[in-house]
This record gives structure tokens, sequence and C-alpha cells, in this order.
């Protein structure tokens, strides 16, 4: 994702890899020629992005107010959709969109994971770290196809989850499970994470040490991937999977 500012607006220029990236199978709608879609406002600092499964739809995260807005592949310019500061969502960084319509946001320094019905733009779900505020940072998600979602966080050395069965309950505030304990292997520094097509493992990138860790979701076991002595470089911000071998590919904001 590359960010500019022209004419009193964010364009957003969406790569072809983000795209279908978000949604494994490709549908109807991917067929488009719009490579630059322009986010309203001034300051709007998008960053978290997520395509809505068979649907042209797709949901941009700012992270400076936390507002949520809607754009379709066909047409250049987004919509105001959510208003954060309405459930106290002040910051939206990863999003991901799962099988049921439900918009799953990372809300950055609130410790706290949103999740909203698409449909209805009701909000369903807060899961809180317990974490007080500015000491937790909430980065990316990920959703494995039991429905489990995993969440990285860049301050703490922690892997948190929130179950399939705990996102079907109708409770809204929820406590967010911490997982795993990250300070004997990778530490703080959680930013992109992603689920392996075999959904046995996480990869998730360390934004300090410029490193790949992987998770096996069945043991809990956290150890680094080797790419064979060749550094994957700093200011890591996302980690995509390709539908082709199971490779991973990394998202470097230094570049």
């Amino acid at each position: 994702m590359i960010l500019q500012q022209v004419n009193s607006y964010f364009l957003f220029a969406l790569s072809i890899l983000a795209l279908v990236t978000a949604v494994p199978v490709r549908d109807s709608y991917d067929d488009h020629e719009i490579s630059v879609y322009i986010v309203p406002g001034n300051a709007t600092y998008p960053e978290g992005i997520a395509r809505q499964p068979n649907s042209p739809y797709f949901y941009v995260g700012s992270a400076l107010t936390g507002d949520i807005y809607r754009g379709s592949v066909y047409e250049k310019h987004l919509v105001h959709f959510l208003t954060g500061s309405t459930y106290g969502l002040s910051g939206a960084l990863g999003m991901k969109i799962d099988s049921e319509d439900r918009l799953y946001v990372a809300g950055s320094f609130s410790g706290t994971l949103f999740v909203f019905d698409l449909h209805t733009k009701k909000l369903l779900h807060r899961f809180n770290n317990g974490v007080g505020q500015n000491k937790t940072l909430l980065n990316d998600l990920a959703i494995d196809q039991a429905g489990n979602v995993y969440v990285t966080d860049t301050f703490l050395p922690t892997l948190f989850r929130v179950t399939a069965t705990e996102v079907n309950k109708p409770t809204v505030d929820l406590p967010l499970e911490k997982w795993i304990d990250l300070n004997a292997t990778m530490g703080p520094g959680g930013n992109g994470i992603v689920v392996t097509e075999d959904q046995k493992n996480l990869l998730v990138a360390d934004i300090n040490a410029g490193e790949i860790w992987r998770v096996v979701i069945s043991s809990r076991k956290v150890d680094k991937v080797d790419f064979g002595g060749v550094a994957v470089g700093f200011t890591l911000s996302g980690v995509y999977m390709s539908s082709l071998a199971n490779f991973g590919w990394v998202v470097d904001w230094g570049t």
C-alpha cells in the first residue's frame, strides 16, 4: 500500500497483491482498471485494508481517527462508513473480514479488537487485553479457517487470540486472551501476521528486528524462520501469503 497526498486528498494506491491476497478465491469483481483510490480528508492516514468476499467492496481504516471508509473496486472515491469514536475506536490498524461478513479491527493503543457487522454496522464485540492506554499497540490480525482470530501487539511480547466460540457469543465486551508469551522468543515488535495455507502455522513479522517468526498453532511452539542468513529487513509492516507454493510475501515500509 502506498500513500500520497495530492490536492487535499490521500491517494490510496492498492496493489494487486493486497487485493488478491485479501480474498484467496478470485471472484468476478476482481476485473477492474482502477489502481488508485481516493480516501476523503486531509489527515486520514489510511492504514488497514480488508476486502469483503464475493462483493466489490473493500474497507479502509484511519490510523489517526479510527473511522472506517468503504470503497468499491468500480469507484475511484471511498465513502465514510463508520465513525470510530462512537465505539471507542480511536485508531484503526490491521483489518480482516470473515466469511460471515464481520469486520475485525485492531484498535491500536486501546488494546481492543473491535468486531462489526458489515450489513448493519452494529458493534458486535470489543475484546480488550486489560492493558492501560498507550502501553499496548494492537497492530494486525489473522483469521484461520476455523474462525479463530490471532492478534499481534507491537509494544508487548504477547500474541493474543479470540476463539471462534467467543466471536459467536452475544456479549459485546469481552477479555482478549493472552495466548502466547513471546518474552523468551520473538519479544515485542509483532506486526504483520498470516495463517499458512495448511492452517498449521502463523507467520509473524517482528518490526524491531526485521525478522519473521513461525508459530505452530497446535503446540504454540515459536521459532525464527531461517532465510539462509539473508536479512529480511527492518520496518516490516505486513505479511501476505501467496496461494502458489505457500510462499510468504513481506511488506517493508523501509523500501
